[in-house]
C-alpha cells in the first residue's frame, strides 16, 4: 500500500460517501451504503497538475434576512456538498458533488508549489499549506478569495490544522502560529519523519491534537494549552507505519483506530485521565480481513480506511483494491485480541464480470439482398479519423527491435526506454534497462534523464534492492551513477526531500550491512579451512 494516501482519500462527515484520487489522477466518489461508484471525474488539469489533497466541506443554509449573494459567490441557498482539491501546481479548486464538475477556482496569488494539505473550520474558511512553506486562508463566502497569507518558516509544510486563531503546521517539527500576529508562539518536538496527518479535538476545555508520520509506528498526542510542554503527553504504538487514523472522544474515553500500510486495522481505547507519557498505549485489538480459503490458503485483503460511526462499537471500513472497493459496518469483538473477518475478495467480482462479458451471446445477423448492397471503393469510402500517436513510429520500431535481441539496448534508446518504463511502470521495460551493466551506457543514460524522473527512478531502484543479491548489485550501480551525474539536481531538492527519497535505500543498506561483520568472519574461517586442506593434500602427495 502506498504511503502517500493520507490526503487523497476521505470519508464525508456522515460517512455516506468516500472520495479518493486513484493512481491515474481520477477523482472517484463511492456510495458506502450501497457499495456503488457514484461519480468518476477526470479534471482537465490532472495530467499537467495532479491532485495532491482533498477535503469534504458542506455549505449550509443561509440565515433568513441575509442579502442575496451575487452570481460570483457560492450558491448557499441550500445545503450542498463540495470537495476542495489541491493540486501539484499550487492551485485550489472547488468540486461540486451535486453538479459533478469543478465549480470554481480559488482566487488569489496562491501557492508557488504543491498544495500538501487542507483544513476546513466548519464556517466559511479553508486553510491550505504547501511545499512553499505558506499557509493561506480562503474565504468561501466571498467568492473563494484569498484573505491571508502566512509565511511559516522555510521548510516544506505537510500537514495543517486550525484551532481558534492558532494554526498548527508541521513538516518534521510541529509549530503553532498566532494568525492575528502571524508569529510562531510554540514549537513541539514533532517526529523523526515527515508529519502526514494532524487531527484536533477539545476535551475539558483544553485543545489536543494527534499526529502521525508516514515513516513511524507512533501516534503522538499533544496538548495545545500547556505552554511549558513541548513533548507529547501520550503515544500509541502500532505494528507498522500508519497511513490513516480516526478517533472519537466520549466522556473521558478516547477511541482511536489506525490503519497501517499492510492493510491491518488496529484499535485503541484509552482513559484520557490516566494517560502517561512514560508508557506508550498498546493496541486493544487487531481487525484483519482475509479471503475465503482456496486449497486451505487464505489471502489477506487490505483495509484502506476506517471511520468510527455514531453507533456504539461500530466501525465503517473500506477494504479491497483501490480500483474496486467495498464498504462494511463491523462491530469488533473486544474480548478477542485478533478479529479476523472472512470476506470474498472484491477482485473476484471484477474477474467474474469480465469472464461473463467474454461469453458468447446469440447474435441475430440481418440478411441483405444482393441487389441492394452498396460497395465502397477508395473514392466513395469515408476515411476514418486517425488518432494521434504519442510515440513516433521510428521509436516504436526501435523498441521492438530491442526486445528481440538478447543484447543490451543501445545507449541512444536507453533514455527513451527508461522514461517509458517509469511513466508506465512496465516491469519488463524496467528490467531490460536495469540489467545493463556497461558503466558508460548507464552514465550516458542518467546524464540525459529529465529531472522530473529522478524521484520515480529512486523509488524503482528501492524496490529492486529488496530482491535478490544480483538485483541489489545492479541497483547500487545505478544509484551510485545517479548521484554522480545528477548531483546538482539532487542538492536542489533539499535535505528533507532527500531523506524521504533515499530513506528506504539507506534502510536496506543498513540492514544488509548488519550481517557484514559475521559474513567476513565466516569468510575468514572458510579461507583458513581451505588453506589447511590444500596443505594436507600437498603433504599427502609428497
Amino acid at each position: 500500500m502506498s504511503d502517500d494516501l493520507n490526503h487523497v482519500m476521505e470519508f464525508s462527515s456522515d460517512g455516506k460517501l468516500f472520495a479518493y484520487i486513484d493512481e491515474a489522477g481520477k477523482l472517484k466518489i463511492w456510495d458506502t451504503e450501497r457499495n456503488l461508484l457514484k461519480q468518476e471525474y477526470i479534471p482537465n488539469l490532472h495530467l499537467a497538475s495532479p491532485i495532491t489533497c482533498l477535503k469534504w466541506i458542506e455549505v449550509g443554509e443561509k440565515k433568513s434576512g441575509s442579502k442575496k449573494t451575487p452570481k460570483k459567490k457560492l450558491k448557499q441557498n441550500e445545503s450542498k456538498l463540495y470537495l476542495v482539491l489541491g493540486t501539484n501546481k499550487g492551485k485550489v479548486v472547488l468540486y461540486s458533488y451535486a453538479d459533478a464538475q469543478i465549480e470554481r477556482e480559488f482566487q488569489g496569488t496562491g501557492h508557488s508549489d504543491a498544495v500538501t494539505d487542507l483544513f476546513y473550520d466548519d464556517a466559511e474558511s479553508i486553510y491550505s499549506c504547501g511545499a512553499d512553506s505558506k499557509v493561506i486562508k480562503w474565504n468561501l463566502g466571498d467568492g473563494c478569495k484569498e484573505t491571508q497569507v502566512l509565511q511559516a518558516g522555510k521548510q516544506k509544510l505537510t500537514a495543517i490544522a486550525v484551532v481558534d486563531n492558532f494554526a498548527i503546521v508541521a513538516s518534521r517539527a510541529i509549530k503553532v502560529y498566532d494568525l492575528k500576529s502571524e508569529t510562531c508562539i510554540k514549537t513541539f518536538t514533532g517526529h523523526s519523519g515527515t508529519v502526514s496527518t494532524i487531527k484536533t479535538f477539545t476535551h475539558n476545555e483544553k485543545s489536543y491534537f494527534l499526529s502521525i508520520s508516514k515513516t513511524e509506528r507512533i501516534v503522538s498526542m499533544w496538548c495545545l494549552d500547556e505552554t511549558d510542554k513541548t513533548d507529547p503527553i501520550g503515544s500509541f504504538v502500532t505494528d507498522d507505519c500508519i497511513i490513516q487514523i480516526n478517533f472519537n472522544v466520549t466522556n473521558d474515553q478516547l477511541q482511536l483506530t489506525a490503519v497501517n500500510r499492510i492493510g491491518v486495522l488496529q484499535m485503541y481505547v484509552q482513559d484520557l485521565t490516566k494517560l502517561r507519557t512514560s508508557k506508550p498505549v498498546k493496541k486493544r485489538l487487531n481487525v484483519q480481513i482475509v479471503s475465503e480459503a482456496v486449497k486451505n490458503v487464505s489471502e489477506p485483503i487490505q483495509i484502506i480506511a476506517c471511520l468510527i460511526t455514531a453507533g456504539e462499537n461500530e466501525l465503517l471500513v473500506a477494504y479491497g483494491d483501490r480500483m474496486l472497493l467495498k464498504f462494511e459496518h463491523i462491530q469488533p469483538d473486544h474480548t478477542m485480541k485478533e478479529n479476523v473477518l472472512v470476506r470474498q475478495n472484491p477482485k473476484k467480482f471484477l474477474k467474474q464480470s469480465e469472464l461473463d462479458a467474454q461469453k458468447p451471446h446469440n447474435v441475430v445477423v440481418p440478411l441483405a439482398e444482393k441487389g441492394k448492397v452498396e460497395y465502397l471503393n477508395q473514392v466513395t469510402a469515408v476515411k476514418k479519423d486517425l488518432k494521434p500517436i504519442d510515440t513516433p513510429l521510428q521509436t516504436r520500431l526501435e523498441n521492438m527491435s530491442i526486445g528481440k535481441s538478447g543484447d543490451e539496448p543501445p545507449a541512444k534508446n536507453m533514455v527513451r526506454l527508461l522514461i517509458q518504463g517509469l511513466h508506465s511502470k512496465d516491469a519488463n521495460i524496467l528490467r531490460t534497462v536495469f540489467q545493463t551493466k556497461d558503466p558508460d551506457a548507464v552514465r550516458s543514460t542518467l546524464e540525459k534523464l529529465p529531472p522530473q524522473y529522478i524521484k520515480p527512478l529512486v523509488n524503482e531502484l528501492s524496490l529492486l534492492m529488496q530482491k535478490k543479491t544480483t538485483n541489489v548489485q545492479l541497483s547500487i550501480v545505478w544509484l551510485k551513477t545517479l548521484i554522480q551525474t545528477q548531483t546538482s539536481q539532487l542538492m536542489a531538492l533539499g535535505s528533507d526531500t532527500l531523506k524521504d527519497m533515499f530513506g528506504l535505500c539507506l534502510g536496506i543498506v543498513d540492514h544488509r550491512m548488519n550481517d557484514l561483520p559475521a559474513l567476513m568472519m565466516l569468510k575468514g574461517r572458510m579461507d583458513l579451512i581451505a588453506s589447511q586442506l590444500e596443505r594436507k593434500i600437498k603433504i599427502q602427495l609428497i
